[in-house]
């Protein structure tokens, strides 16, 4: 019983002393925690011309100085992205890129402490003719930059030949 005192009297002492020398350096020496830096976090909308949200959107955000690769998220159905863990009162440049859409680039945007961060991006659609386009085995090349024969097969043709193979012809014809 006597041992059953002494230990009960004793542990406080022992969680005191395991706490001093558990303590970070700096609260041990000063008595203060040093500066927890401040982080934020950015949303946004991404919408076209009209207002309606655009989904797949790729937004990149780089912090402004900084050399590296850029953290990148895409847009949900709903147009919304977000980006957690910035560095609050650091600038960043954000680029905002979609297929068909002329990119918009927003540079020295203030991230703020906290959840205060909003962006609404209104994307422009380009403008651009599109010319004709040949698939190749490849890659891809316009009309005009071929070289070489070049057969448009209608898909009414394709449909009077049977088999799963065409083998190898020089003309729709000859199979």
């Amino acid at each position: 019983m006597k041992q059953r005192l002494r230990f009960l009297h004793s542990w406080p002492v022992g969680l005191v002393a395991c706490g001093l020398l558990l303590a970070e350096p700096a609260v041990a020496q000063t008595g203060t925690r040093p500066a927890a830096q401040s982080t934020a976090r950015m949303q946004g909308t991404v919408l076209d011309d009209k207002g309606e949200p655009l989904a797949g959107v790729t937004v990149l955000l780089l912090e402004a100085g900084a050399t590296g690769n850029p953290r990148g998220v895409a847009t949900g159905v709903d147009g919304l992205f977000t980006f957690d863990n910035l560095k609050a009162g650091s600038r960043y440049t954000i680029t905002v890129s979609y297929v068909s859409y002329e990119t918009q680039k927003i540079n020295d945007f203030l991230i703020n402490a906290g959840d205060n961060n909003s962006l609404m991006v209104r994307l422009k659609p380009e403008n651009k003719a599109l010319t004709d386009v040949v698939v190749i085995g490849y890659g891809s090349q316009s009309k005009a930059k071929v070289t070489g024969v070049i057969l448009e097969v209608k898909g009414a043709e394709l449909a009077r030949y049977s088999g799963s193979s065409f083998g190898y012809c020089a003309t729709p014809t000859c199979c």
